[in-house]
């Protein structure tokens, strides 16, 4: 995906109520970087829907870069935190949707309900999410 790239459809699955703290599950998932956490603490001030792209988001920062964003973000996605769908709109273009949250479950959950409404995502290359913490 190129740095010119184009706006994207971002939703956060809220589980509970609507305040902005992160699960303590999430936060000592000593699996995640402090980078992925920011990235995710970030996600989660956002608004439940809204339209962004990695650059945007690099944009926001004065220290770290689109690089160090996209690695965030590519580590969230490889631990279940974070999901990349896309599908080929009427038009031929591709559209695109981020599904992110604290709680891998409820990406798992989302992710299943958004390929049962459109089918399944277009395949993409990168990395692929993993099965949820034992806790």
């Amino acid at each position: 995906m190129s740095r010119s790239e184009e706006l994207v459809d971002a939703e956060y699955v809220e589980e509970g109520k609507g305040y902005e703290s992160i699960s303590r599950d999430a936060l000592q998932d000593r699996r995640l970087s402090y980078k992925a956490r920011g990235v995710m603490a970030y996600l989660k001030s956002k608004p439940p829907k809204w339209r962004t792209s990695t650059q945007a988001i690099a944009g926001d920062s004065d220290k770290d870069g689109y690089d160090a964003v996209n690695a965030g973000i590519k580590e969230l996605e490889t631990l279940g935190y974070f999901a990349r769908l896309k599908r080929q709109g009427e038009r031929g273009r591709w559209q695109w949707l981020w599904i992110y949250s604290d709680s891998p479950a409820a990406v798992a959950k989302r992710v299943a309900r958004w390929e049962a409404e459109h089918g399944p995502s277009a395949p993409r290359s990168g990395p692929q999410t993993a099965a949820p913490p034992k806790t």
